[in-house]
């Protein structure tokens, strides 16, 4: 039996099958700078991810807190004091509250506005809560 008689079998390559074992130089570059593009952006996506999330934790811990102030306020009748601004004490830094008094086109009722101020990653954040309350001396 000649080399023409020879079964081909996997065990047996011809001279075309060794020559695609392993990657190219330009798929190897291609791969490397697809990669150079896909991991800033990926980090960029989770690094903004992660500061949305920040942001609506600390916005819902704001609501709560204005919340109570204005509630505080309005139950103690103290919107005429002097104390228009403040914060809220060594158990939340970095959370400060305002209040702003507007006289309402109702001319019994005065709104109450609580400004609640925060800071992200370097960034000034607030959210306001009105209410109103009457501004008759009863």
């Amino acid at each position: 039996m000649g080399w023409a008689t020879k079964p081909r079998g996997r065990g047996i390559m011809n001279r075309h099958d060794n020559r695609r074992r392993g990657f190219t130089l330009a798929e190897v570059l291609v791969t490397l700078a697809f990669l150079a593009i896909l991991i800033p952006v990926v980090t960029q996506a989770l690094s903004l991810c992660s500061r949305s999330a920040v942001i609506a934790e600390r916005t819902a811990l704001a609501q709560e807190l204005g919340e109570n102030q204005l509630q505080q306020i309005v139950q103690e009748k103290q919107w005429n004091s002097s104390d228009k601004k403040g914060d809220f004490g060594e158990a939340w830094p970095g959370f400060s509250w305002e209040m702003i008094q507007e006289s309402s086109s109702l001319n019994s009722m005065m709104e109450l506005t609580m400004k609640v101020i925060f800071e992200v990653q370097g960034q000034s954040h607030s959210i306001q809560i009105s209410t109103l309350v009457s501004n008759t001396t009863t």
